[in-house]
């Protein structure tokens, strides 16, 4: 159901170039598209243990991701008119849980509801978030299943600033590493705890950059610790921080997945972990690829997700960054 009319011609250009024709696709006859396998599905919570339609789910993102109208039509009113919109309610929650804002130009339900979704995600608990969907009128929960498309259509997630599923949790250092030593590298009393957040800076020519906002999650996460125990220096987004190749972001290839950022000492041991996933951290495709190609990320922070916040951040001077080179495993 697009929006307006750019959506309505790209929508008609993949429709020509998938061969779909209306009737045949209302039908369900003709072609297919193919699913994503899409299991994490099962396991939000945003269904509340009502049945959730994942086939319908995956068919439905399957015909976004391949551009056919006629087929996105025909499963978008089959998941409108399912008997709850526990459905709904996860397919726009694995989107919506994981963004820190809707955007300026989502729907005002969306708007609404995005929030709820986050706290669901965080919390796991998900009632509010699907009571809030089912009060919605029937053109609310279209606008919030549309913009949600939107997000999936193009693989995923909206690379831009995103919040990572479930940041680990670190105290002081990780286990199993040496504790620092010295006064700049002791770490900060107290619970010291980040989110980290993908975004994307420009670099030389303006190419796009990979970057990770670290978004404090705890008093302790402030800019003492990024600033004095990791020797980040102060940068305000005006062209790129220094290249250290002592600091890592470690990556997993196989699940593209997000594993460490840590410092490496010059005997090639590792003398402070500042986040560990302890388990998968799946990357956003199109951010992942960027970090493929560039092989270096920005490390920054401390901040809140968004552009405008990152900004505020670096007008301080309290805000430190680090380029640091990846290593995939």
């Amino acid at each position: 159901m697009p929006k307006d009319h750019a959506r309505k011609n790209r929508t008609r250009q993949r429709q020509a170039q998938t061969g779909a024709r209306y009737t045949s696709a209302h039908a369900g006859t003709d072609h297919q598209h193919p699913a994503p396998d899409l299991p994490m599905l099962a396991e939000l919570p945003y269904g509340t243990g009502r049945s959730v339609d994942l086939d319908l789910a995956a068919r439905l993102i399957g015909a976004c991701r391949a551009g056919c109208g006629p087929c996105q039509g025909s499963l978008i009113s089959q998941v409108l008119g399912l008997p709850d919109r526990a459905t709904v309610a996860t397919i726009a929650g694995a989107v919506y849980g994981l963004l820190p804002s809707a955007g300026p130009l989502a729907a005002a339900a969306t708007r609404t509801w995005q929030p709820l979704a986050q706290r669901a995600h965080r919390s796991g608990q998900a009632a509010p978030a699907l009571e809030a969907l089912e009060a919605m009128t029937s053109e609310q929960v279209a606008e919030l299943l549309d913009d949600a498309l939107d997000h999936w259509a193009v693989g995923g997630m909206d690379p831009g600033m995103i919040s990572l599923t479930d940041p680990a949790t670190l105290l002081g250092d990780a286990p199993g590493t040496e504790p620092p030593t010295g006064p700049a590298s002791s770490p900060p009393t107290g619970l010291v705890s980040y989110a980290l957040c993908p975004a994307v800076v420009p670099g030389p020519g303006d190419r796009p950059v990979p970057a990770l906002v670290f978004e404090p999650e705890t008093a302790a996460a402030e800019a003492e610790d990024l600033r004095a125990r990791c020797d980040w220096p102060q940068w305000n987004l005006d062209g790129l921080p220094a290249v250290r190749t002592d600091w890592r972001l470690r990556v997993q290839i196989a699940t593209r997945s997000l594993v460490q950022v840590a410092r490496v000492a010059a005997d090639g041991v590792d003398d402070l972990i500042i986040w560990d996933a302890g388990q998968a951290v799946p990357l956003p495709q199109e951010w992942f690829d960027l970090l493929d190609r560039a092989q270096h990320v920005v490390l920054c922070g401390p901040s809140a997700p968004g552009e405008e916040a990152l900004q505020a951040a670096a007008r301080g001077d309290r805000f430190g960054a680090v380029t640091a080179r990846v290593s995939f495993w």
